[in-house]
Parts: structure tokens; C-alpha cells; sequence
């Protein structure tokens, strides 16, 4: 699993797919009001697949460093947004 999770995150679509939601879940996590946040998260990612996808990208970072705060906080609210989504909906868009 580790393995799997590790090439997703270097693989050039993945990481064009998910670029616009590190910065993203970077800044939810400042927010106060998590929840709330944690939802905006979910709904900008549009799918389960990609908050996999970013979730893989943030362990990688923190893998390679993990003294990456940053990574860490967008890693918290990713899976924050995860917690959210039914894993029903994998491939389908969350709406919003």
C-alpha cells in the first residue's frame, strides 16, 4: 500500500490534478471554523479520488521531510474532507 501511495504521488498528472488544492488545504487549515473548512475542502476536490490523491501527495512530502509543517496541516484537513465523503462516491462527484 505504502509503495503504491508513494508513486501516486510522483506521478506528473496526479500531482497537475491535485497542485491548486495543497496550496488550498494548506490555508483551510488556518481556518477556525474546521468543519466548515474541511467541507470546502471536499467540495473544491470534487471527488473522493483526488482527496486520496492529495492525501498520498502530503504523506510523500512528509516522508521525504517531516519536519514540512505545512504538509502536515493540509494532511490533517485532507483527511478531515475524507471523513466527510462516503466512500461510495470514489470515482463520483461529491456536489455541492
Amino acid at each position: 500500500m505504502t509503495l503504491v501511495m508513494l508513486a501516486r504521488a510522483h506521478d506528473p498528472d496526479v500531482l497537475a490534478d491535485v497542485a491548486g488544492l495543497v496550496e488550498f488545504a494548506v490555508q483551510c487549515s488556518s481556518d477556525p471554523d474546521r468543519p466548515s473548512a474541511s467541507c470546502h475542502l471536499a467540495t473544491r476536490a470534487g471527488n473522493r479520488r483526488r482527496l486520496l490523491e492529495l492525501h498520498d501527495v502530503f504523506a510523500d512530502r512528509l516522508h521525504q521531510k517531516s519536519w514540512d509543517f505545512d504538509a502536515t496541516r493540509g494532511l490533517v484537513m485532507t483527511i478531515s474532507a475524507l471523513r466527510r465523503v462516503n466512500p461510495a462516491t470514489a470515482d463520483d462527484s461529491l456536489g455541492g
